[in-house]
């Protein structure tokens, strides 16, 4: 094992101090001269940051890493390598380049995932983003650099991952568009070498060319608007539970998106022609409940089956039923917070749907989600949202700020 990288094979949990973003240390900095680091006009010391990055190998052992990046990019790059900690996302090896004498063939081969190193790209004169720290190598034995050549031969980097050039097959450590680390680089700016057509660089992450900016530029990030003509995407959209009872007191519930506040004690929920529908017409009162992390997968279902034609729908959900306490409408047990409900308007109304509009009776939150100051506490819900581009289901995050207060830091 290198001596830069240490085991910590019963580690579970991760501070702060595993992942930070600090200047050079001196040993460092001293590590570095006449390897990654060599003297030049275009990047200093007082551009780069030395990174603590906690990671899982695929052997599921904990290892804190480090690395060298660009200043521009050490903040995301810790988020990055946090939250893949948190996947328990496996990364063979995270050291400097240094232990490798710089030598990118060498620590490729050893697989491992590194950030800045003052060279050329390869079969080139022209700098690498890595010369200024701006790109990212991950797990790069099994996610090659390759360029096939006009005489036909193929160009290979390291030159022992031929057989990770097929991206069809499936291997460990392997990096492609449904992969977590594609997702959480191309996010924050980054481009994937997986993506070019002149060559193929699966391992590589650099930080798109209009977010190169330094801190003596005042010039913003350049940005490309994208336009999409006229869609449904409202962000972000409920995933609303709407249960009701038919004239025989049977129970049913449908998935709703397209649904808010209308006024202080109502709400508004789009409807189009359901078991839903029919139950409203001989009753009134419904609930509706917000789905959650836990009860997703039920959540969807009921949203795919109606319950005109699927007998035993609400069985199959496996949710426990009971009778609302203001109104004769089921409340769904397994949901944190129901609101009661009672029809006052439809709008629009005709055989296709219409725009409900009703009173707000009373919410009930089941006691274990409850804040210290009694009230419902949405961060404990795992309340889940409607992605209606890609049609994910995204939970809600933690608290980031404070309504009605932050905003006044800038009166």
């Amino acid at each position: 094992m290198l001596s830069a990288t240490l085991c910590y094979a019963q580690q579970q949990g991760s501070t702060n101090q595993d992942f930070t973003a600090t200047e050079i240390p001196d040993n460092v900095w001293a590590r570095m001269q006449g390897k990654t680091y060599k003297e030049n006009p275009h990047i200093g010391r007082d551009d780069l940051r030395y990174l603590r990055l906690l990671h899982w190998d695929y052997d599921g052992k904990t290892h804190q890493g480090e690395m060298v990046c660009n200043k521009l990019i050490a903040d995301r790059v810790v988020e990055i390598f946090r939250l893949l900690y948190e996947a328990h996302y496996p990364i063979e090896r995270i050291v400097l380049p240094d232990e490798y004498d710089a030598d990118d063939e060498r620590q490729m081969r050893a697989n491992n995932t590194s950030s800045f190193c003052y060279r050329a790209i390869a079969g080139s004169n022209k700098l690498s983003k890595h010369a200024r720290g701006l790109a990212v190598d991950l797990n790069t034995l099994y996610n090659p650099y390759y360029k096939d050549r006009k005489d036909g031969t193929r160009f290979v980097q390291p030159a022992t991952a031929t057989a990770y050039c097929d991206r069809t097959k499936s291997f460990r450590y392997k990096i492609d568009h449904n992969d977590l680390a594609f997702r959480l680089f191309t996010e924050r700016g980054f481009e994937w070498g997986g993506d070019w057509t002149s060559c193929k660089d699966f391992q590589h992450f650099e930080l798109k060319d209009e977010y190169c900016v330094t801190e003596n530029n005042n010039q913003k990030p350049k940005t490309t608007m994208k336009n999409f003509g006229s869609k449904p995407w409202m962000l972000p959209q409920p995933v609303l539970i709407i249960g009701t009872y038919n004239k025989e007191g049977k129970p049913n519930a449908m998935n709703a998106a397209w649904g808010g506040t209308w006024d202080m004690h109502e709400i508004v929920i789009s409807l189009s022609s359901h078991q839903t529908t029919d139950n409203l017409k001989v009753n009134n009162e419904f609930t509706v409940a917000f789905a959650t992390t836990e009860t997703l997968v039920a959540a969807d279902y009921v949203g795919l089956v109606s319950g005109r034609n699927t007998p035993d729908k609400m069985e199959r959900t496996g949710w426990t039923i009971e009778k609302a306490p203001n109104v004769n409408a089921p409340l769904f047990k397994e949901m944190p917070m129901t609101m009661e409900c009672r029809v006052k308007q439809k709008i629009d109304e005709s055989e296709s749907g219409y725009y409900l509009v009703a009173e707000v009776v009373n919410i009930v939150c089941d006691e274990r989600y409850l804040a210290a100051d009694g009230q419902p506490d949405v961060e404990k819900m795992h309340i889940i949202s409607y992605d209606p581009v890609h049609h994910n289901y995204i939970e809600m995050g933690k608290a980031v700020g404070k309504a009605f207060a932050d905003g006044k830091k800038l009166k």
